[in-house]
C-alpha cells in the first residue's frame, strides 16, 4: 500500500497554489506528481518492488550540468 498525490499544475497560479501540497507531501514522505503518466510509473515501480531512491527530475538534470 502506498499514498500518492496527483495534482495537475497548469499556469503560474496553480503552481503557486500547489506549493503547500508539495511541501506537505515531502514532509510526510508521500509520492507527489502532476501527471497521471508519472503516477502510473510510480505505481509500476512500487509493484516491481523497486528499492531505488526517489529523486526529483530537476535535481538529476542539475547534477548533469555541473
Amino acid at each position: 500500500e502506498a499514498d500518492i498525490i496527483i495534482t495537475p499544475t497548469e499556469g503560474r497560479r496553480a503552481i503557486a497554489d500547489s506549493a503547500p501540497i508539495r511541501a506537505s507531501a515531502e514532509a510526510h514522505r508521500v509520492f507527489y506528481t502532476t501527471t497521471l503518466a508519472a503516477a502510473e510509473a510510480v505505481c509500476l515501480a512500487l509493484k516491481q518492488g523497486s528499492d531505488k531512491a526517489v529523486r526529483r527530475l530537476q535535481d538529476l538534470h542539475g547534477s548533469m550540468h555541473r
